[in-house]
């Protein structure tokens, strides 16, 4: 159970609170908040609306200091949902909306259409401060190894070590090492590597 009593949701400097009447997600229930301004629809509502261009948003608690989650998505696609992969887990990726049911790996198609080649895109943002999400697609079923690597060629995060279906792929960076511990500002690397295509793209990491 997971009480939202005080907690704010933030995009660059509006924010919302949740009511004292809607605080309580149970176990394996979903909460659907609407990020438009029409507030006579209901309380979740919020006060600010999302671009489907790409924007971030935060779960804030109520010092306005302790962020709890956030999320930094690039563009949007219109009718698709965006969400983790399979619930609770740091892979994002496009899937037919599924409003108030969990997030089901069968639904993660985006428009039906397998990519012709691989792809690394650049991540978004970037810079930034204090989650990324980077973007890639893979042409055929296979192993999928994408890193977080610093400077020194050192590796910082594993973020996906699995085998994968055809598709275009979402995963956020929290800026959080293998140890769960923050990583530093600074520059960063990105590795894709699946089958014999391998890829490196650049971020910045600032505080």
């Amino acid at each position: 159970m997971i009480n939202l009593s005080g907690l704010f949701l933030v995009e660059g400097a509006d924010q919302w609170q949740f009511p004292d009447t809607m605080n309580i997600i149970q176990p394996e229930d979903f909460l659907l908040i609407w990020c438009d301004d029409n507030e006579t629809q209901g309380p979740l509502h919020t006060n600010f609306k999302l671009s489907m261009d790409g924007e971030q948003i935060v779960l804030m608690r109520s010092d306005g200091i302790t962020i709890i989650d956030s999320i930094s998505f690039g563009s949007q696609v219109i009718d698709q949902s965006f969400g983790r992969i399979p619930d609770g887990s740091q892979e994002w990726n496009f899937m037919v909306p599924t409003p108030g049911l969990p997030n089901i790996e069968l639904f993660t198609d985006r428009n039906d259409i397998i990519p012709e080649e691989y792809h690394l895109s650049q991540n978004f943002p970037n810079p930034f401060n204090p989650s990324t999400i980077i973007q890639y697609s893979i042409p055929i079923n296979n192993f999928v190894h994408l890193r977080i690597i610093d400077l020194k060629g050192r590796e910082v995060k594993t973020l996906i070590n699995s085998f994968q279906t055809s598709g275009s792929k979402s995963v956020i960076w929290n800026a959080k090492n293998n140890q769960g511990r923050t990583a530093g500002a600074g520059v960063y690397f990105y590795s894709l590597n699946s089958g014999e295509y391998f890829a490196t793209k650049k971020m910045v990491l600032i505080k």
